[in-house]
């Protein structure tokens, strides 16, 4: 037999006795032999093993799991030394064979990037409630004790399909949220391969759970074939008409203060990062009295904000038109402003030449006869439901259909 189709993975013993641990390169994959030269014959001598170094889905073994059966297959080339050489081999120095490790399964997975010491979506923000929902429903689909070493390509399409079919039973579309959920699956499988299990070695290999390739031209083709007719679901976008957005700019006031501050600065922004700006994050120069007419005033510096942004979704500093300086400070004015207390510590701190206490513009809770000093300066957003009943306030009091934009409020409208 041409010694090509053998690959030797150990050896034992010395001079014309020795026996080597092998595996053929032209059968099945993984299957261990032992072999050695039989002087009398003048040939190989081939045993077969009942071991191998692949899984049950043809998977090979890595670290613990493959170092046990190598283990194995070294005790069965010991006694085959021993028959070989007509006396019994010295003992080797090796360290007693342990269990296989147990395999990270899905809902382990997902278990462990909460962990409150390392796991990185342990905090409840959006964006890692975001995460978990989507990792939750690709264990629906592969089920919670399914190792996510044995998660193969054809499961990430397994899961899109189901994705699409839930969503579309339930009225939408499913073309994003399928799209959404491999994503962020993708972003909680890439965070366990980045952390370490007790020995060191990482939660998840680099070769486990991988999507297929070009999944993302796969899915798009997937659901053009079985719900598009051959075609995309075009983005639906809605935006404010100029006319609308002017009237809610002009109704906030009534419904909610804070609103109405945050739409003022925040036209053409995210949302949520408007909701984080801070006192310490405003610049206001002082406005020379009387103020030009409009139209001649292009000189004078209205003071600007520095909207901070966070990871990929950048930040802007946006420089106050007059519109916007009132805005402000109608919300900082000592006697009627929704910030009038907070507003009075901060100046006091700064007259007495220490540290001001600085507090979001945007207070989260209730305000109490529209003094957020109860609300307290700690930053929060606003609740969903509180959002969604300002909004409805908002379009019966304008009389405005429109629904809000996904992300940020977009209109053409400019303040004054």
């Amino acid at each position: 037999m041409s010694p090509d189709v053998w690959e030797d993975l150990e050896m034992i013993g010395r001079g014309k006795h020795k026996v080597r641990v092998s595996q053929r390169l032209d059968r099945r994959a993984g299957a261990l032999y032992l072999r050695w030269r039989d002087a009398a014959a003048a040939n190989w001598r081939v045993r077969a093993l009942a071991l191998t170094l692949v899984d049950a889905k043809g998977k090979p073994l890595a670290g613990k799991a493959r170092a046990a059966v190598l283990e194995d297959a070294m005790r069965a080339a010991e006694l085959q030394y021993a028959v070989n050489s007509g006396h019994a081999p010295a003992p080797a120095r090796r360290e007693p064979s342990a269990a296989p490790p147990k395999l990270l399964t899905v809902a382990d997975g997902i278990h462990a990037v909460q962990d409150a010491e390392r796991g990185r979506y342990h905090a409840p923000t959006r964006y890692n409630k975001g995460v978990i929902a989507a990792a939750t429903q690709a264990m629906a689909v592969w089920g919670p004790d399914t190792p996510l070493a044995h998660v193969r390509r054809d499961d990430f399409v397994r899961l899109w399909r189901a994705r699409m079919a839930a969503i579309r039973a339930d009225g939408g579309v499913g073309y994003a949220g399928a799209m959404t959920t491999i994503e962020r699956t993708l972003r909680l499988l890439d965070e366990l391969r980045e952390m370490q299990a007790p020995d060191g070695s990482a939660l998840l290999g680099e070769d486990q759970a991988v999507p297929p390739r070009k999944w993302k031209e796969k899915l798009r083709r997937d659901y053009a074939e079985l719900y598009g007719g051959g075609d995309l679901p075009e983005v639906q976008r809605p935006r404010y008409q100029l006319g609308e957005y002017r009237a809610l700019l002009a109704k906030a006031s009534e419904v909610d203060p804070r609103l109405a501050l945050a739409m003022a600065i925040g036209a053409e922004l995210r949302p949520v990062q408007v909701l984080r700006v801070r006192r310490s994050q405003l610049t206001l120069p002082p406005l020379p009295d009387p103020l030009p007419p409009l139209g001649q005033d292009d000189a004078v510096d209205y003071g600007s904000v520095v909207v901070k942004g966070r990871g990929k979704k950048g930040g802007v500093t946006v420089y106050f038109t007059r519109g916007q300086r009132a805005a402000v400070e109608a919300a900082l004015h000592p006697e009627t402003g929704y910030l009038r207390a907070l507003e009075r510590e901060y100046q006091a701190a700064l007259a007495e030449d220490r540290d001001p206490p600085d507090y979001v513009l945007v207070p989260a809770g209730r305000l109490a006869q529209r003094d957020p000093a109860a609300a307290g300066p700690a930053p929060a957003r606003r609740r969903t439901r509180q959002r969604r009943r300002s909004s409805q306030q908002r379009r019966r009091a304008t009389g405005s259909s429109a629904c809000r934009a996904r992300r940020g409020w977009r209109s053409g409208a400019s303040h004054p």
